[in-house]
C-alpha cells in the first residue's frame, strides 16, 4: 500500500566532537575546569542554570553594558567593581563571591 501524507523528516543527529559553526570549530565535549569563572543563564521553568560558558567567552548582555561606566570617560576598575557589585542579584548573581583577583583586579 502507497503511505499518504509528507515523508516524515529525518531525527537531527545530536552533536559528537568537533562541529563547525560559521568561522570556527566548537567541540562539544570541552568541559570547563573546576574552579574557573563561568556564566550560565537559568531556565525559568525548571530554576536551573544551563548554557554555560567561559567568562572569556562570554558576550555580555546589554542591559549589563549599559549599566558600566564609559572606560573612556571613567577609566578607573574601581568604578566597573562597584557597578557590577550594584547590579548584582538584579541582572546576574555571583559577582560578589567572587575574590578580588576573579574579578579582574589583577593578583
Amino acid at each position: 500500500t502507497k503511505k499518504r501524507g509528507r515523508p516524515s523528516k529525518a531525527k537531527p543527529k545530536p552533536p559528537h566532537g568537533s562541529t563547525l559553526t560559521g568561522d570556527a570549530y566548537v567541540d562539544w565535549a570541552v568541559k570547563i575546569p573546576m574552579d574557573s569563572v563561568r556564566v550560565g543563564s537559568i531556565d525559568p521553568v525548571s530554576g536551573n542554570y544551563a548554557r554555560w560558558s567561559h567568562v572569556e567567552c562570554w558576550r555580555v548582555p546589554s542591559k549589563i553594558h549599559q549599566g558600566l561606566p564609559n572606560p573612556h570617560v571613567t577609566p578607573d576598575p574601581a568604578e566597573f567593581e562597584r557597578a557590577l557589585l550594584s547590579m548584582n542579584d538584579v541582572l546576574f548573581c555571583g559577582f560578589d563571591e567572587l575574590t578580588v583577583e576573579r574579578r579582574g583586579r589583577g593578583g
